[in-house]
């Protein structure tokens, strides 16, 4: 199923039923990626990426994030379905996040101290299984997660910036690629502003404590 939705998406029209919503073109940190959400009746609705002429920064990045779903046992993160490499660009098929961003909700609502404390806690539960999986997330900010329903389980929406724990590598790389902050604003941790160096699984827990 998950190559009929990337054939869908990349050669034009598929099966009867499928219904393929506009594309969005990200073009950012050397990522060029077409974005379509499918939609199958009877089926949950998938993403589908494919990204090309990806500098070295971007396309670890991409791999990251796809790395982190696959790895990651939690069911607040999106899941791989396909996802295949080449010279030529990344393709890849996850899940959706559906639902009402946090930011959305604070802004729509008051949010009581019982309700900012179920917050925190998903969030450490969802940080948690990231960080058991050695990845740093670096993105916990209210329009990185949605609620189904508004006590529902919060789920992630992307992660173009999570960061394997074990690879120095990879920090070497990004470092050169003078990326200096990783994160969102308004929820950075102090050590994000100074580069992948100093990163570590504290940043996020940062972060948790910012949003609620």
């Amino acid at each position: 199923h998950a190559v009929a939705h990337l054939r869908h998406v990349t050669k034009g029209p598929g099966a009867r039923g499928q219904r393929q919503l506009p594309a969005r073109v990200m073009r950012h940190d050397g990522r060029v990626v077409r974005c379509v959400t499918v939609r199958e009746h009877g089926r949950a609705p998938v993403r589908v990426l494919v990204a090309q002429d990806l500098t070295l920064t971007g396309g670890l990045r991409m791999l990251h994030e796809l790395a982190l779903y696959s790895r990651a046992e939690h069911s607040g993160i999106p899941r791989v379905q396909f996802a295949r490499a080449s010279s030529k660009g990344i393709a890849a098929v996850v899940t959706v996040s559906q639902g009402r961003t946090l930011e959305a909700l604070y802004s729509s609502d008051p949010v009581s101290e019982k309700h900012a404390l179920q917050v925190a806690a998903q969030l450490s539960s969802l940080v948690g299984a990231i960080h058991a999986a050695n990845f740093l997330l670096l993105t916990v900010a209210p329009t990185k997660f949605v609620v189904p329903q508004k006590d529902g389980q919060l789920l992630l929406t992307d992660s173009p910036l999570c960061l394997p724990l074990e690879s120095s590598a990879v920090r070497e790389r990004m470092r050169k690629g003078d990326i200096t902050v990783l994160g969102v604003p308004d929820y950075l941790a102090p050590e994000q502003t100074e580069g992948p160096g100093k990163l570590c699984r504290a940043t996020d827990i940062f972060g948790i404590g910012a949003v609620p």
